[in-house]
């Protein structure tokens, strides 16, 4: 019995850092999961380039130029509005009292955003 204790928690604890996964509630998966998306899908990056890309000049060349401008304009601003509606559904009450693990890292080596992401909460 006791050599088993050590090497179960050996065995848990490199899991635990070749996986890079968290132990949160279903509201905490899903924000994270909604962050993962990156510009082009419901993100808060799509909002803030959106934010950007609203902010430049208007260039004063062709038609089709402001046209491509317009297209990217609506685009992020569906995907920011996909994401609000997504992190509402996220912040419902019944998924502050879900567990849940998420954040599992197919490349461990690169946690240190998924730390940052994690501790913005």
């Amino acid at each position: 019995m006791k050599t088993t204790l050590p090497k179960l928690f050996m065995i848990v604890l490199s899991v635990y850092f070749n996986v890079s996964c968290y132990i949160g509630t279903q509201r905490d998966s899903c924000r994270y999961n909604l962050k993962e998306n990156g510009a082009f899908g419901p993100s808060p990056d799509s909002c803030e380039l959106l934010q950007l890309t609203a902010g430049l000049p208007l260039p004063n060349d062709t038609a089709e130029m402001i046209q491509s401008r317009g297209e990217t304009l609506n685009f992020l601003l569906l995907n920011c509005y996909r994401y609000y509606e997504r992190l509402q559904e996220c912040n419902k009450e019944e998924n502050r009292f879900i567990p849940s693990i998420y954040g599992i890292n197919s490349n461990p080596t690169s946690d240190a955003i998924a730390e940052r992401i994690v501790r913005e909460k």
